[in-house]
């Protein structure tokens, strides 16, 4: 699985730069941004997707996972919105390559639904949850809980090592 993605793009210094520590928990978050890099997911930070001031990141990839790009958008100043985004499109990463090994649609969690359903309700608070069912389409509601889910328990340590077990 290391050549799940096809090696398309250099490590960028700026990534790790940019995205220098702010709080403990974001401590490695350079360092995770790196590692996709030097296994073939680009990472693009502040691109012109970040134009329209819309979102903070995003996560695209072809349906053969042979090329992914995260596209983070933290403006000027990187804050901890920033960091927990970070770990979020790393989160829909490891969806991808669950999704692809097990041959189910690219909105299934990772974790079954009755899982997930039971670790929502205990970290995610209820205004929360009304929040990603009122910005995301229905169809992507399951993804969405999942990734914000991890901002809130992942560190970049821990997505590294899914990113490991699950892609590369």
């Amino acid at each position: 699985m290391k050549n799940f993605f096809k090696t398309i793009a250099v490590a960028t210094v700026a990534a790790a730069s940019v995205f220098a520590p702010t709080a403990a928990k974001a401590a490695d978050n350079g360092d995770l941004l790196n590692y996709m890099e030097m296994n073939g997911i680009e990472v693009e930070i502040n691109g012109r997707d970040c134009a329209a001031g819309d979102i903070y990141g995003r996560f695209a990839f072809n349906d053969a996972l042979t090329y992914g790009k995260m596209t983070l958008c933290p403006g000027r100043t990187v804050d901890q919105e920033d960091h927990d985004t970070v770990i979020h499109e790393t989160m829909h990463v490891v969806q991808a390559c669950v999704n692809k090994r097990r041959g189910t649609s690219y909105e299934t969690p990772v974790f079954s639904y009755e899982e997930l359903t039971d670790r929502v309700n205990r970290t995610l608070p209820d205004t929360e949850v009304q929040w990603i069912k009122s910005a995301y389409p229905k169809a992507h509601w399951w993804v969405e809980f999942e990734a914000f889910y991890a901002e809130d328990v992942y560190t970049a340590n821990d997505m590294i090592d899914m990113l490991e077990r699950y892609c590369f």
